[in-house]
């Protein structure tokens, strides 16, 4: 399997349920960056330095474009999968905000395109539609998020 097609399984299996750790649900968005804010592991779980807790927005996502690996790293609070700031997985739980993953590629040490399939949260924790954002520098952009007149072709 794809990581791509893993991550939205992902999404679908774990909406609600333990996989987002204690605490995932109603927290604030404020400063959501690290780990520790959304997922604890279990006992004897191997560590995932993929996972963040920041939403995954529109607005989140175009802030990505142009940063550094380092500040990628300091944005979300973990390293990224396989250590390597490339692709992030969002565990925030919390209603109304966006779940999902997003993978980076950089150029000349910058953001130079990002590709993200994510859900918005409903009230009781389940995943809504799978909405795609792709943007490459000096390229098309699309979005599939609310108010988008760019959709990408699904």
């Amino acid at each position: 399997m794809t990581r791509g097609r893993l991550s939205r399984l992902f999404l679908l299996s774990c909406a609600g349920f333990t996989c987002f750790g204690p605490g995932g649900i109603g927290r604030a968005m404020a400063a959501r960056s690290g780990q520790a804010a959304c997922w604890t592991r279990d006992p004897g779980e191997a560590a995932e330095p993929g996972y963040m807790c920041r939403d995954l927005s529109e607005s989140t996502l175009n802030s990505l474009k142009g940063l550094t690996p380092a500040q990628v790293v300091a944005f979300f609070g973990t390293p990224g999968g396989d250590g390597k700031p490339q692709h992030f997985q969002s565990m925030d739980n919390t209603p109304g905000h966006y779940t999902g993953y997003v993978d980076l590629t950089y150029r000349g040490g910058r953001v130079a395109a990002i590709d993200a399939m994510v859900a918005k949260r409903n009230p009781d924790g389940g995943a809504g539609k799978l909405l795609q954002f792709r943007w490459g520098a000096g390229q098309s952009e699309c979005s599939d998020f609310p108010g988008s007149s760019t959709p990408c072709a699904q």
